[in-house]
């Protein structure tokens, strides 16, 4: 028997290719569509699965069939395809290889894994060589900091002694404070 498809214009001839994963009622079945592509950057294999609705007129779609389906209008909210053919029967989800894609080194041989461990394992190394040294620098720049800022409190505290004897008119050395006194003031400022 010849069946009318509303077929969508525009789709490909061959459609997509999928497994059936599901009977989802009366002449319909889920179809897992797997797709492949390459993310150019980073050069990776990414793998991506749609789940769609299919309709199957004849319910000769069994689980683990792969088949063939196209677009065509709407049937019901979420079916707008149809299966065409059933192009291998019964097959375990798992078993489906898909093509061999090119190699992206263009005619070099393939990277050895131990070659790149060692390349991570050196960069690893140099990371934690880099860690250390940005540490001892950052506790050289907190002692620097400390020292600028105790700098900055003796010339404040000089300018105060300063002042008072301007305005009292003595010009006692004494007044001066010891350097075990400066420590009190440093503690009292960094708090």
């Amino acid at each position: 028997t010849k069946l009318k498809i509303p077929v969508q214009p525009g789709v490909g001839v061959r459609g997509l290719i999928g497994t059936v994963i599901k009977h989802s009622g009366l002449k319909t079945v889920k179809v897992a569509v797997k797709r492949h592509y390459v993310v150019p950057k980073y050069r990776v294999l990414v793998l991506r699965t749609r789940k769609l609705m299919a309709h199957d007129p004849l319910e000769r779609c069994k689980l683990g069939d792969v088949v063939c389906i196209k677009g065509c209008r709407p049937i019901s909210k979420r079916k707008h395809h149809v299966v065409t053919d059933v192009m291998q029967a019964n097959v375990q989800l798992g078993d489906i290889k898909l093509p061999e894609l090119p190699s992206f080194t263009s005619g070099q041989p393939p990277i050895n894994i131990n070659v790149l461990n060692e390349t991570y394992m050196k960069q690893k190394e140099e990371a934690e060589g880099l860690k250390l040294a940005l540490k001892e620098q950052m506790e050289t720049r907190g002692v620097l900091q400390r020292a600028v800022k105790l700098k900055k409190i003796r010339e404040k505290e000089k300018q105060k002694i300063r002042k008072e004897k301007e305005s009292s008119g003595g010009e006692d050395e004494d007044t001066i404070p010891s350097l075990s006194t400066w420590g009190d003031i440093l503690g009292r400022a960094m708090k």
